[in-house]
């Protein structure tokens, strides 16, 4: 028996494949430049090889190595391709690296003396670590619900949309996705623009769904934080609505207004206030850049992003700052060496240091995977300094600050690797599933979760491949990520991400978006989208 598709909240390091991810590139280049010049993965494959009782294969440009043995399993080539096969001599108690554990869907405990095995589909459960990834592995309900206990409702959902920012709402236990863009890919390179009018709260005591009141224009590609003290969330800039007075259009002939003004949604009644319409001295009209909330000196921080609304035709490493008691912007001049120019790279802020990763500076060239910090206090800039493999470049993807655990965790984003723009399927972006964690007091970047491979069986305990999604920590262990765009469209899903454990479950599945592998038998699936 099976475990539920998309339901199990596993730890993958822990309970089912302890996977050794060895990074092979050229020497002085990064993952994403490792192939340029030699085979990167020196003769492995995809469909791998058996080393003894281990796994060795070629997945997104490096080797990766799974060994069986830690799972009770034996290494076989089965229909041409390496896999893990059962072992009946397999004895827990006395192979298992850890004395409770799950194998498949039983549980499995030594107390000392035996082994004492429970299926725990019999009682229509799963096995697997605890909601708060501490602990031991548990015969528990399948995640169908959020950690407060209530469903999400599916039925009214927010309308699927991508570049919808959120900020948690800590006053009410809610999620505000503000604003987006609804329009669906319609081509090989073009996406219609349906920016959105509405913003959305995500109830986490009852799971509804809430439109939130009229305010400001539509955007996508703005920024928004949350203002603890002040129980708001505060709006800047973007790619808005047509229908407020166009005065940009990109290369595919979509027109919008570009925007600099800042908005303020106080959660104590659900109103708007406009803090600053842009006028008079402001940053120019932006989208796609980064902006940090510096509480103890009530200002926001913006930097970079894109001058217009045609992407990478004027990218900027500029800074902001917006006094939160005066409401006026000012130019902020860094200390030490900032940035290069970038736009779409995920952001963050840890105490009174803010943090961004990635970007791009245009749509082909070059993409970027650098690592920053800038320290609130003194106005510096300092790149981290980084050792070992670093993720693939990649922009459009969301960077979280782990603050209990002071480290950097960053999910998804578009790149041109290893998944999509493939000779056989040149039209599908490449849009990426891995998970990142780089701890602070020794930064090297930890792979955990490697993410799926295109037309291979994708691991369903992972959220589809996406860009341009929201996330937000909730608590010290629990991150929400949400809805974004895929290779084949927008998605309207909901995922935890537990950090404690390193593991996903959902409790609200999509609708829409779905590659071909994750509506059927993986074999059967000729292209991203279609089946054969």
């Amino acid at each position: 028996m099976s475990l539920p598709r998309s339901r199990v909240p596993l730890a993958a390091k822990a309970l089912f494949s302890s996977s050794l991810i060895v990074a092979c590139s050229v020497p002085g280049t990064t993952p994403s430049d490792a192939g340029t010049a030699t085979d990167p993965c020196a003769g492995e494959t995809q469909a791998g090889r058996c080393d003894g009782d281990t796994i060795v294969r070629c997945s997104n440009n490096q080797v990766q190595r799974e060994n069986c043995r830690e799972t009770g399993r034996l290494c076989e080539v089965s229909a041409g391709s390496a896999v893990c096969a059962p072992d009946p001599t397999y004895v827990p108690c006395v192979s298992a690296d850890y004395p409770t554990r799950c194998y498949d869907e039983e549980h499995v405990l030594c107390d000392g003396t035996g082994t004492i095995r429970t299926n725990c589909t019999l009682s229509g459960q799963v096995c697997g670590l605890p909601a708060t990834g501490a602990g031991d592995p548990v015969c528990q309900a399948p995640f169908d619900t959020l950690p407060t206990g209530a469903p999400i409702n599916g039925t009214n959902r927010m309308p699927a949309r991508s570049n919808s920012h959120s900020v948690y709402d800590s006053v009410n236990n809610r999620i505000l996705f503000l604003f987006g863009d609804e329009g669906q890919r319609i081509s090989a390179t073009e996406r219609l623009q349906d920016i959105s009018l509405t913003a959305w709260a995500l109830d986490l005591d009852d799971g509804s769904w809430t439109e939130l009141p009229e305010g400001p224009l539509g955007r996508t590609r703005a920024a928004a934080v949350w203002d603890e003290a002040n129980h708001r969330a505060i709006l800047v800039g973007g790619r808005g609505h047509p229908s407020g007075g166009s005065n940009c259009q990109d290369g595919l002939g979509r027109r919008a207004k570009m925007l600099n003004d800042v908005w303020a949604f106080n959660v104590d009644d659900d109103t708007w206030e406009e803090l600053s319409d842009g006028t008079g001295t402001a940053p120019d009209e932006r989208e796609d850049f980064g902006l940090w909330l510096d509480a103890e000196n009530e200002r926001l921080v913006l930097f970079g992003g894109n001058a217009t609304c045609s992407f990478g035709n004027d990218v900027r490493n500029d800074m902001w700052q917006f006094d939160l008691l005066t409401n006026t912007w000012s130019a902020l001049t860094p200390n030490g060496t900032p940035p290069r120019a970038r736009q779409a790279f995920g952001f963050d802020v840890m105490g009174r240091k803010a943090y961004l990763f990635g970007g791009a500076f245009g749509f082909f060239d070059p993409t970027l995977n650098d690592t920053w910090e800038f320290d609130l206090d003194t106005d510096t800039w300092t790149q981290v300094a980084v050792t070992g493999t670093r993720p693939q470049r990649r922009f459009r993807g969301n960077l979280v600050a782990d603050i209990a655990r002071n480290q950097l965790m960053i999910f998804g984003g578009h790149d041109f690797g290893a998944s999509g723009d493939q000779p056989d399927a040149p039209e599908f972006e490449d849009d990426r599933n891995d998970v990142w964690i780089l701890p602070l007091d020794n930064p090297q970047w930890v792979w955990a979760v490697a993410g799926d491979e295109r037309l291979k069986e994708p691991d369903f305990r992972s959220p589809e491949r996406r860009e341009q999604h929201s996330m937000t920590r909730i608590s010290d262990d629990l991150v929400v990520m949400a809805y974004g765009v895929g290779d084949c469209g927008l998605l309207n899903d909901v995922w935890y991400f537990n950090l404690a454990g390193e593991y996903w479950f959902t409790p609200l599945d999509p609708t829409t978006g779905l590659t071909c592998e994750r509506k059927q038998d993986a074999d059967t699936c000729t292209s991203d989208c279609g089946g054969n």
